[in-house]
């Protein structure tokens, strides 16, 4: 990862309610869909992992001890695409929401 930048972190999960516990940490129910708080930080837990893989690749790379220099440059690759991903998703998710707010009642 660039420096200066955190790594991603969970969410924490929230208050048990009369349905049960909720939040990004909670299992559905058997035979029910996760909820878009779960797939979101699964998909943003798996683009954490994608850079982390890729900074140790680097790493692994400089220190002499990588083996292959193409599989460094594919984790490179991968973790640069899961994050270009993230990042249109992102933009996507607000430019929705914006024109959302924007609709006159």
């Amino acid at each position: 990862m660039p420096p200066g930048v955190p790594p991603v972190q969970a969410l924490p999960s929230g208050p048990a309610g009369p349905a049960g516990p909720s939040g990004p940490g909670a299992r559905p129910a058997a035979g029910s869909a996760p909820s878009f708080a779960q797939e979101l930080s699964q998909a943003l837990a798996g683009v954490n992992q994608m850079q982390l893989q890729a900074q140790q690749a680097a790493q692994s790379l400089l220190d002499g001890s990588a083996g292959d220099v193409a599989q460094v440059v594919i984790a490179s690759a991968k973790a640069s695409l899961a994050l270009q991903l993230a990042a249109t998703v992102r933009n996507e998710a607000l430019a929705a929401y914006q024109d959302v707010m924007r609709t006159p009642l």
